[in-house]
């Protein structure tokens, strides 16, 4: 298996955790942050981007399912004359 295709399946990995448990960033995000980077062995400014690029991605498919819901909400509604 390469680099790049364990890359991908961490990142799903990854994906899938936080979209079951959720994202808990408490009042110190800050350390949390420098924490975990630290256990990666990674900067604090990669984790920091890592997390917002993951958050960002998430938020948006949140806001599409929510969309759609919406929508479908909606659409059950209307009066069926119109």
């Amino acid at each position: 298996m390469t680099e790049q295709r364990r890359g991908e399946i961490a990142l799903m990995y990854v994906r899938a955790r936080v979209r079951d448990k959720g994202i808990r960033f408490g009042t110190n995000l800050r350390r949390e942050i420098a924490n975990e980077a630290h256990n990666l062995e990674i900067g604090i400014a990669e984790a920091a981007e890592f997390a917002s690029l993951l958050v960002e991605e998430l938020t948006k498919e949140t806001l599409i399912d929510l969309d759609r819901i919406r929508t479908e909400e909606k659409l059950s509604l209307r009066d069926p004359e119109e």
